[in-house]
């Protein structure tokens, strides 16, 4: 059951906090509810919904990685660490793909343009979370979601870019 009644909402009670490739993330006003909306169509929806359901198999979700309803350091790792277990390679590792609970918690979510299952991802990390001497035009792979966790970990701790002049 969801923590408020969708069918008596708003558009006043929803406040957009990002966008990504596929969807609009909103907070619900007077709450601690933050819902991912997607457009009608979207291509992409339908991948990142399987991801999420592959991740949440047999009641074996991961409380650091959003569920899927239509110390941070260690947090981060181990849902990453958890999403490869699963075979599932994020692709776009970055600190615009983690939310925070009002508890401090934090949680990795927006998997799409993530590969599962052999397929590639068809997205890659932005700039300043890739490794600046991997200059091929490869698919993402565990690794280069390793080198982007590292670099959020870093922006994390030191409050500030690790490569400077990089802006996405």
């Amino acid at each position: 059951m969801l923590p408020f009644d969708p069918s008596t909402t708003k558009k006043d009670d929803l406040e957009a906090i990002g966008f990504g490739l596929s969807s609009l993330v909103v907070h619900v006003k007077d709450t601690n509810s933050v819902v991912k909306t997607f457009p009608p169509l979207d291509k992409d929806q339908d991948g990142e919904r399987r991801i999420y359901e592959h991740l949440q198999r047999q009641n074996c979700h991961h409380p650091n990685i959003l569920k899927y309803f239509g110390s941070w350091p260690y947090q981060i790792v181990s849902a990453m660490d958890f999403i490869h277990s699963r075979g599932v390679i994020r692709g776009d590792i970055g600190l615009h793909n983690l939310l925070t609970h009002d508890d401090g918690g934090i949680v990795l979510c927006d998997f799409a343009g993530s590969g599962m299952e052999g397929l590639p991802p068809t997205i890659g990390a932005g700039v300043r979370y890739s490794d600046p001497q991997r200059n091929d035009n490869m698919y993402s792979t565990k690794e280069d979601d390793i080198f982007a966790l590292g670099t959020v970990l870093y922006e994390l701790s030191a409050r500030k870019r690790l490569f400077d002049g990089q802006s996405s």
